[in-house]
C-alpha cells in the first residue's frame, strides 16, 4: 500500500440487503476543523457469478428498508450531535428540522 489512510464509515445500519453508512468528512469552517457527516445508501447483492456488488437503485420492496436505515442513521447523528457541538450535518441546516 502507499500509506494512504482508507476512509471507513463511522457506523453502518442494515436492513436486509440495504445498508446506510455514516461518513465523517473533515472540513475547515472559519479556520476551525470540524467533522461534517454524510450518509450513503446502497443495496448489496450477488451477481450471476456469486460476487458481491452494490447498487444505489432500489425496488419498490426496498423502499421501507431504505426509510428504516435512513431513520436509524439520522437518529444516530442527532444523538451524537447533542453531545458534540462540533458535528455538522452536510448541506443541511439542522435548526430547520425542529
Amino acid at each position: 500500500m502507499n500509506g494512504e489512510k482508507k476512509n471507513v464509515p463511522e457506523k453502518k445500519f442494515r436492513a436486509g440487503e440495504v445498508v446506510a453508512s455514516i461518513w465523517n468528512n473533515p472540513r475547515s469552517f472559519n479556520g476551525q476543523e470540524r467533522q461534517v457527516k454524510s450518509v450513503s445508501v446502497e443495496r448489496r447483492y450477488k451477481d450471476k457469478d456469486g460476487a458481491w456488488r452494490s447498487s444505489t437503485s432500489f425496488g419498490v420492496r426496498d423502499i421501507p428498508l431504505v426509510k428504516f436505515v435512513l431513520d436509524e442513521a439520522y437518529a444516530h447523528i442527532l444523538t451524537e450531535r447533542q453531545g458534540d457541538h462540533g458535528v455538522e450535518v452536510d448541506d443541511e441546516d439542522m435548526s430547520a428540522s425542529g
